[in-house]
């Protein structure tokens, strides 16, 4: 049991092609994998040949079988990595349709407002879109008059997109050290912006960021700086530029982007808001 909780962790980093997830499990100590460098190396040597997905095939341990013991197993998991146009199993955050970004901004509406005012968030019912269980990584922007009040959220698929903006709403709310805690009287004034993020994927070419559509996550060490896409379009940046606030953003030097010995990832992601017109 011990060790299909640790694999199944493992498993749903492959399932959604997420080398950096898996990167990042393997760090906290929260995954295992003899094979895992060799893994995350297929997996990046795949999407730069034009995979764009994976399937899982079969996953089993040693105790599976009719003779293996179970006080100790060994765990194996088949996969396949997909070329675009496949049919994928990870989460396509560009289907939610505009009913169901509605939902979510009153979600996370709802859980500030429950958690400011000190009252229990209304369970989920029968009409929480199925899809909403499944893994996403989310941030949760909250402005007053088109200022920064709170951004919170996770880089990492933690918990189903229900959860992760409830969750990610709240913590903007209370818990953004670079403000202090939304009260009652603050709660009219908040607008709310949602951004689901896609897979980090490892830049190789600065060519490959596409201002507008791509944010950023630069690590060196043990410091890291992530800006959402929206940023660069809003202070009209260029490319380098981006990068370069990204390194400021991590408290490194601006130029930290060309260390060989940092790593740059971009992503995409799915941003709505309570002020679309």
């Amino acid at each position: 049991d011990q060790a299909r909780e640790k694999d199944l962790k493992l498993v749903e980093a492959i399932r959604g092609f997420d080398y950096f997830s898996l990167a990042s499990l393997l760090d906290y100590g929260e995954v295992e994998a003899c094979g895992s460098g060799p893994v995350m190396a297929a997996m990046i040597a795949a999407e730069r040949l034009g995979a764009e997905g994976s399937r899982i095939l079969d996953y089993r341990n040693s105790g599976d079988v009719e003779f293996g013991t179970r006080d100790q197993v060994v765990g194996y998991t088949s996969a396949a990595l997909l070329e675009a146009g496949a049919e994928r199993e990870n989460l396509d955050v560009s289907e939610l349709s505009l009913d169901e970004q509605d939902f979510l901004l009153r979600l996370a509406r709802n859980s500030v407002e429950s958690a400011v005012k000190k009252q229990d968030l209304a369970p989920a019912d029968e009409h929480v879109p199925e899809k909403f269980q499944q893994k996403a990584a989310v941030f949760v922007t909250l402005t007053v008059n088109g200022n920064l009040r709170g951004c919170i959220g996770s880089i990492i698929p933690q918990s189903g997109l229900y959860d992760a903006v409830s969750t990610s709403a709240v913590n903007a709310a209370l818990h953004d050290p670079r403000f202090s805690p939304v009260v009652e009287i603050d709660l009219p004034g908040l607008s709310y912006e949602v951004s689901v993020l896609s897979r980090f994927r490892l830049m190789a070419e600065t060519e490959e960021i596409i201002i507008g559509k791509h944010g950023l996550l630069i690590q060196s060490g043990h410091r890291s700086g992530l800006l959402l896409p929206q940023v660069a379009s809003e202070y009209s940046w260029d490319t380098e530029t981006f990068l370069k606030q990204t390194c400021i953003k991590a408290s490194l030097s601006p130029d930290s982007w060309k260390d060989p010995s940092s790593d740059v990832f971009y992503f995409s992601a799915m941003v709505f808001n309570d002020h679309q017109s």
